[in-house]
């Protein structure tokens, strides 16, 4: 079932209180003075869902500074980015590993999707949360998946941020250093290989 617990009356409705929710940030932020009249706004999409963020029912804020950025989630496949392997939720089972030729081209149809939708229409995308569980499962694969995801956002013009939660990432809190190297190394190589106008 949808997130929105019904048929499209429903669904409207609840993208509805999005929109309206949205515009009232934005119209209260550059009535507010000071620099809020020029700031730049993030403004989040129903469900942080990544394909409500061009979906037909969702109204981009109207904005007189035009400084608003959109911010979705990608925890797709939920099996493997959300869930532990082995880990069940009852609304399934974890799996142990990804990075089939079918899981690269559905990262990188959803990323394409985001870039053709809004980045290429001049509506910057932040992907606020992508990560995945580092329960029972290799740290190669762990890898895989965070740097292939960072790599699949970055190389299309959206900004990445990395969701690590305390004790299962890739950050270590106390020490304030990465548990993998490797990673760190990774990650770090990408914005090199595609370089940003600066203007």
């Amino acid at each position: 079932m949808d997130s929105w617990k019904g048929g499209q009356t429903e669904k409207a409705r609840a993208f509805g209180y999005v929109n309206e929710l949205n515009q009232l940030f934005v119209d209260i932020v550059r009535k507010s003075g000071g620099n809020n009249a020029k700031r730049h706004l993030l403004v989040e999409i129903y469900n942080t869902g990544l394909e409500h963020a061009f979906d037909p029912l969702t109204k981009i804020p109207d904005d007189p500074a035009k400084h608003l950025a959109l911010t979705v989630h990608y925890y797709t496949p939920p099996l493997f980015a959300i869930l532990g392997n082995g880990e069940d939720a009852g609304w399934g089972v974890g799996v142990p590993s990804w990075g089939t030729e079918q899981e690269f081209k559905e990262l990188n149809d959803n990323m394409e999707l985001l870039k053709k939708n809004c980045v290429d229409k001049g509506i910057p995308v932040i992907i606020g949360e992508y990560a995945c569980s580092s329960k029972n499962r290799t740290q190669e694969v762990i890898r895989l998946f965070n740097v292939s995801v960072t790599e699949a956002i970055y190389s299309r013009g959206m900004c990445p941020m990395l969701w690590d939660v305390q004790g299962a990432g890739q950050y270590e809190r106390t020490t304030s250093k990465f548990k993998d190297p490797v990673f760190l190394e990774q990650i770090m190589a990408i914005p090199a290989k595609y370089p940003r106008n600066q203007n």
